[in-house]
């Protein structure tokens, strides 16, 4: 099975609703790239590691599959293979376990210039929270009109802001805010119609 076929195979196991299912289906393409490293083929480790990123078990701290995802995509910066995506998807990993200075490490390497716009869509919303959750919505201000600006020069958005939506939620939901947060979450339901009138500010309290 080559390159493609496998990357084909990762596609369609992420589509898999049942979990049990979607892990049998994302070890079948890890065990096939492992074979394929095990050839000589360096080309298979990002794949690898975007692939165990991709691993229900991923999240599960001390797991193979959080072990392996680091130390895959950390190969494939070594062997120059997608280095980009693969700090990017570093950085998804370590702000899921909230290590945020390990995230903003990975986030420092990507030139904006190298990645694709649903990426660098990704990687701004990515940026944004880590400052959130770092030093707060109140002192994250001139970065959230800074990501406002950048979404609103876009002419097709169709990158969900997933990550902020759950940042600001979980947020909102225990804290009282300025006026100037409302005005900038205000800014932000704008930024992004295809949530509704009210996409961020229905978390305010």
């Amino acid at each position: 099975m080559n390159l493609d076929q496998i990357w084909d195979c990762i596609d369609e196991a992420n589509s898999i609703v049942d979990i049990d299912l979607r892990r049998s289906a994302i070890e079948d393409s890890i065990h096939n790239l492992k074979n394929l490293i095990f050839s000589g083929n360096v080309q298979g480790w990002y794949p690898l590691g975007y692939a165990y990123y991709c691993h229900p078990d991923r999240q599960v701290e001390n797991s193979i599959a959080a072990i392996e995802t680091v130390r895959s995509l950390e190969n494939a910066i070594r062997n120059n293979i997608e280095v980009p995506l693969a700090h990017l998807y570093l950085a998804f990993h370590f702000f899921d376990y909230k290590e945020f200075e390990k995230a903003g490490f990975h986030i420092d390497q990507i030139k904006e210039g190298e990645l694709d716009e649903t990426m660098l869509i990704r990687l701004r919303e990515l940026d944004l929270c880590i400052s959130i959750l770092k030093i707060g919505l109140e002192n994250s201000i001139v970065k959230i009109d800074s990501y406002i600006n950048f979404i609103v020069s876009l002419i097709d958005l169709a990158v969900p802001p997933i990550i902020l939506i759950n940042v600001l939620e979980d947020i909102l939901s225990k804290t009282l805010v300025s006026q100037s947060v409302h005005e900038v979450l205000h800014r932000l339901d704008h930024a992004y119609p295809v949530l509704g009138q009210k996409g961020f500010t229905r978390f305010l309290n």
